[in-house]
């Protein structure tokens, strides 16, 4: 499930944990260049959005074996 990005304020912060570490978890784990670069996009801006909100981010691997592949928030 693809997420706008630009909406994310309307997002809980642990829905933006989960797609985080969904993203993380599919960019770590794609077989294509494409895919993995726009979940390591995808990731970023969840971990943005989740610091303007003082929320703890984990480490983007650490993140990714907690994640689900192709999960919620994932591109």
């Amino acid at each position: 499930m693809y997420i706008n990005t630009d909406k994310l304020d309307v997002f809980s912060s642990d829905e933006l944990l989960a797609f985080y570490r969904n993203a993380a978890k599919t960019g770590c784990s794609a077989g294509g260049h494409t895919k993995g670069h726009m979940n390591g996009v995808q990731a970023k801006r969840y971990a943005a959005e989740l610091a303007t909100r003082e929320v703890s981010v984990p480490d983007y691997y650490a993140a990714a074996e907690q994640g689900t592949f192709n999960g919620p928030g994932s591109w």
